[in-house]
């Protein structure tokens, strides 16, 4: 052959690969998804009627168990069942994929402590029996083994024990299970909680694994150092020991990953995990901040939900929008998909809205378990209307619209020993107040900093580890015109998190102040800064209580933090291009923009409160909204959630759209534009 044969073969080579990457990228982008209830002792009959009418009510992702799903074998039935499922699906249904559960790191063994007293009984076998060596081991030398009903998933009578990735035959074990898997045909895995277990039970907390042997000379390859055997965050060697576990637990993902794309190129591995943003990252070894950035797995399904949904307050709701912005702000080109339970069919509706605001992806499932239905009727009707309309959702070049953006600092969370466990907080509560203000904020991480320069101010809530470089690019924003905010812990540590002779940003901003209720604004050239020591973001947070029913909303914490932060606005200018009429109340909004559409997400949390999810009404809402500079509304139209698209009269005043709209729980306002040849932010 030719070398001009060979590029030619190269090329097309590499386009069918491009292509192939990016229908798995959509798919995974647009999914609709939901735990279907089949399984392999089922008569196939049975099975083809379930996957039918999963596709009449338009699921596009379908999430299955197998006998294995739990285990780190896998059985022969559970191949053909596999086989036959996927079959069956390709073969008749175009968009609708299927991907299997899996728990690769923790595992019970069944019945074997009947008489519940903690340990295994005589004659039985389980996985601490028969492989202690598989386990992972806590600081305190004690293996991950426990018993009893201490989680609602386990059975009183199990053994639960959490396994060592690092273990070369666990490694083994599921390198060669996930390659079996698929060959099946499947799409790809939800793989649950890829944890090193910190606190499990009551006597497991602060447990730091992993430490075992295998461990040890992983560390020891990694950093030539031992583990230490104490937490001290002043000591390099146990930040660079949370640095090993992020990258460990992300490797063996990723070498699974790989080997499963070997044998299917458009196999996905889509991690589940309950990540709160806070400490709970640092503590188990898993972000998905870190996951993007190293691509060891194919997306994020985040679990959360404020507390159990009967106990939903407005906060609560406020909370979980800003959580799904923040997702979609770290996840980036991946998917987020958003695991959380609904308790009725109002609350499904609710949780619909709150899940699509941020562009993420809806799980439709009934508290408290991960298959079945709210009602067969609603998720039909739901993801129909999500079909419909998923343009606006997870349209390619939709873009945040905004003047302000909250930075994401990935070893603020990381290394959050070096101050106070409350730090991460700021970044929830600050975003909590922006969105309840009505200022949208575009999520920018660390990797991103350069992004920076197209908006005009940016929240730094309690960044106290940053890198030099970033700080450089900062001041430069600064310089030329741009504000910041800091709040909470100045940035006295770089991205390792060693400590700085003095504040990162003295040098354009001055000392920082010492006390906590001040406001401090400096000047730099065009720009300027606000700093403040005050953790209003976190009393925010702590006062609405939007996690914890038993605590009641404390107002005067969280009004104090409410009125300082409006002094924060006021310093600000073209903080928000978005206004209404001023009896309107708990309206949030996000705004989006593409070449051909400036696309405003409204949700409406007025009257929502505990055991009530069905919002309250609200009429003839007088809207004005800035536009960029260089586009030109051409007609516009309206989609209320559930309901079909009607005509949405505007004028143009100036550079501003004006326009009146109702809205029940959720509204798409859609402003079809034409673009000149130079577009400028909105000012």
């Amino acid at each position: 052959m030719k070398i001009k044969d060979i590029l030619i073969v190269l090329v097309f080579s590499l386009i069918l690969i491009l292509n192939m990457i990016a229908e798995t990228s959509e798919w995974v982008k647009k999914a609709r998804i939901v735990g279907g209830i089949i399984s392999y002792d089922m008569e196939k009959t049975e099975i083809k009627e379930r996957i039918d009418r999963y596709a009449k009510q338009g699921v596009s992702v379908l999430l299955i168990w197998t006998a294995s799903s739990d285990n780190h074998y896998f059985t022969d039935n559970d191949r053909e069942f596999l086989k036959d499922v996927s079959s069956y699906i390709h073969n008749k249904y175009k968009e609708m994929k299927v991907i299997v559960y899996i728990g690769p790191l923790e595992e019970q063994s069944y019945d074997v402590d009947m008489d519940e007293d903690g340990k295994v009984d005589p004659g039985k076998k389980s996985i601490y029996t028969e492989h202690p060596e598989w386990l992972q081991v806590g600081i305190d030398g004690r293996p991950a083994v426990f018993y009893g009903d201490i989680a609602f998933w386990i059975e009183p009578t199990s053994e639960d024990t959490w396994l060592c990735p690092n273990d070369p035959e666990i490694r083994k074990i599921w390198y060669d299970k996930i390659i079996k898997l698929a060959k099946t045909g499947i799409d790809g895995v939800w793989w649950d909680v890829p944890f090193f277990i910190h606190y499990f039970g009551d006597n497991w907390d602060g447990n730091w694994t992993c430490h075992c042997n295998d461990c040890q000379n992983s560390f020891k390859k990694f950093s030539g150092k031992l583990i230490p055997n104490e937490e001290n965050w002043q000591n390099p060697p146990w930040r660079r020991y949370i640095d090993w576990r992020f990258a460990s637990m992300a490797n063996f993902i990723k070498e699974c990953k790989k080997r499963a794309k070997r044998v299917s190129p458009d196999f996905v591995i889509i991690n589940e995990t309950w990540d709160p943003n806070n400490v709970f990252l640092p503590q188990v070894g898993f972000s998905p901040y870190y996951m993007r950035i190293t691509n060891s797995n194919d997306g994020i399904a985040h679990e959360f939900g404020s507390q159990d949904p009967q106990n939903y307050h407005f906060y609560s709701w406020l909370l979980d929008t800003v959580q799904g912005i923040v997702y979609r702000g770290v996840d980036l080109d991946r998917a987020s998909w958003i695991l959380s339970y609904s308790h009725n069919k109002e609350h499904a509706k609710t949780r619909c809205a709150s899940v699509l605001f941020s562009g993420s992806n809806f799980f439709e499932v009934g508290f408290p378990e991960m298959a079945g239905t709210i009602d067969p009727e609603l998720r039909t009707k739901l993801f129909h209307w999500i079909k419909d309309n998923e343009k606006y959702y997870y349209g390619e070049k939709l873009k945040a619209l905004s003047n302000v953006a909250v930075f994401y600092s990935f070893p603020s969370l990381k290394y959050y020993g070096l101050t106070s466990e409350n730090n991460p907080d700021e970044l929830l509560g600050t975003t909590m107040l922006l969105l309840k203000n009505r200022i949208p904020f575009k999520i920018i991480t660390d990797d991103r900093v350069n992004e920076i320069f197209e908006y005009k101010t940016i929240f730094f809530p309690s960044v106290f580890s940053i890198s030099d470089s970033e700080v450089k690019t900062i001041k430069e924003f600064v310089s030329k015109g741009g504000t910041i905010v800091i709040s909470g812990a100045p940035a006295l540590y770089n991205e390792r998190g060693a400590k700085r002779e003095k504040f990162a940003f003295e040098e354009i901003c001055g000392a920082f102040p010492k006390n906590v209720r001040e406001i401090k604004e400096s000047v730099y050239n065009k720009g300027k800064c606000i700093l403040t020591p005050f953790y209003y973001g976190i009393d925010f947070y702590k006062g609405s209580s939007p996690t914890n029913p038993e605590n009641e909303i404390n107002y005067e914490i969280m009004e104090r933090a409410e009125q300082f932060f409006q002094k924060i606005l006021n310093r600000l200018e073209n903080k928000n291009f978005i206004k209404i009429n001023e009896e309107i109340e708990d309206l949030i909004f996000y705004p989006v923009i593409s070449d051909d559409y400036l696309i405003l997400r409204v949700n409406n949390l007025k009257g929502l409160k505990s055991g009530n999810f069905t919002p309250v009404s609200q009429n003839n809402i007088v809207l004005t909204i800035k536009f960029p500079k260089g586009i030109k509304p051409i007609r516009a139209e309206q989609i209320e959630l559930l309901e079909k698209a009607r005509p949405l009269s505007f004028t143009i005043n100036k550079q501003s759209i004006v326009t009146n709209f109702d809205i029940k729980r959720h509204k798409l306002l859609i402003f079809r534009i034409s673009r000149g040849k130079k577009i400028k932010p909105v000012r």
